[in-house]
């Protein structure tokens, strides 16, 4: 298999902006959940455990 410098290019760039955007999207949601009057820290507790699940399922 074959894979041309614009190929690797454009994986490196869907790799880093995927990661930006990610954390940008974290950065929304603590946000949101301050605004709402939520513990972030304690959502991620609770959430954790299915999120463990369903990765490993």
């Amino acid at each position: 298999m074959s894979v041309s410098c614009a190929t690797a290019a454009d994986i490196a760039i869907q790799t880093v902006s995927g990661a930006v955007g990610g954390a940008l999207g974290n950065m929304a949601d603590r946000r949101m959940e301050k605004a709402l009057g939520n513990d972030a820290e304690k959502e991620d507790a609770r959430l954790e455990p299915q999120l463990i699940k369903d990765v490993s399922d």
